[in-house]
């Protein structure tokens, strides 16, 4: 049984910028999607809400692509912001008490998610995602 289910476009953000920590050069679009085995496409998708939220940012030219700006400080929070584009320990005005306790449930999900960065996770895994 899952609690918290991520949706896909989450999970392909997550993968994202989990290959980019791995890397110290720029990666293009294309070159992500075959190292990744995602659709390009919805990639781009991905990456353009990363990048307006500015959690990576893009290089033009021949050498051109991705890079994570600040990989220590990159939290599942931010991530699934970024994607979702919803705070959810934001607070709502509502008269609703199971609404409050589902807010209250948002909040300490949110608090805990902001507490988990992209590089903690990692650490448990030998997976190499920038090849």
């Amino acid at each position: 049984m899952s609690l918290l289910s991520i949706n896909e476009k989450t999970h392909y953000a997550i993968v994202l910028i989990a290959a980019l920590t791995q890397v110290k050069t720029p990666l293009s679009l294309s070159d992500l999607a075959d190292r990744l085995n995602f659709s390009q496409g919805y990639l781009e998708e991905v990456a353009a809400r990363l990048k307006s939220s500015g959690l990576i940012v893009s290089t033009r030219g021949r050498n051109g692509g991705y890079m994570l700006k600040d990989e220590s400080s990159v939290t599942v929070k931010d991530i699934v912001e970024a994607i979702d584009g919803v705070d959810a320990s934001r607070s709502t005005q509502s008269v609703c008490p199971s609404h409050d306790i589902s807010q209250k449930i948002q909040c300490i999900l949110s608090e805990k998610l902001g507490q988990v960065t992209i590089n903690e996770i990692l650490s448990s895994y030998e997976t190499d995602l920038s090849r």
